[in-house]
């Protein structure tokens, strides 16, 4: 089993790799349910923009996700936003068949926008388990049986010495 680059680069190697990508964290929108503590984020893929982007239905088809940072957790993340409160971001697709599901665990293809470097989805949280690797420009892949809705981690960020 290979392990991603990134994984092994040295430590400001890693913020090199993350400070490149943060642009790309910006291309979602939020929308805020009843709930203030609870945002759900929506990221539809540009036409074969760089990084990853999910699809809900196999060939590359239905609503979409699009990732340009290394995710641990598909379903989402927590974080402190003050007075002891805990907020969640989930992430869903948009644009299309399977649009508001949760992303992680409802994915059956994956395009891979980079023209450099692999995208890699994972069956396990924290990028392990079973793996699959998504070749350089590779449009619209068809996830393996095993990861075909069962995909919880993807390492989509770029190294570069930006």
């Amino acid at each position: 089993m290979k392990t991603p680059r990134a994984l092994l680069a040295s430590p400001l190697r890693l913020v090199v790799a993350a400070a490149c990508a943060l642009p790309l964290t910006l291309v979602g929108t939020s929308a805020a349910h009843a709930d203030p503590a609870v945002t759900t984020k929506t990221s539809p893929c540009q036409a074969w923009e760089v990084g990853a982007c999910l699809f809900y239905n196999s060939n590359g088809a239905g609503a979409t996700y699009g990732f340009g940072i290394n995710v641990p957790d598909l379903s989402g993340y927590s974080y402190s936003c003050g007075a002891g409160n805990e907020c969640r971001v989930n992430y869903v697709f948009s644009g299309g068949a399977g649009s508001g599901v949760s992303v992680k665990n409802n994915a059956a293809s994956v395009s891979n926008g980079y023209e450099a470097q692999e995208v890699t989805v994972f069956y396990n949280s924290n990028f392990s388990g079973p793996r699959q690797d998504i070749d350089p420009t590779m449009k619209a892949v068809n996830l393996n049986s095993t990861l075909k809705n069962e995909d919880a981690s993807l390492y989509a960020a770029p190294i570069c010495d930006c």
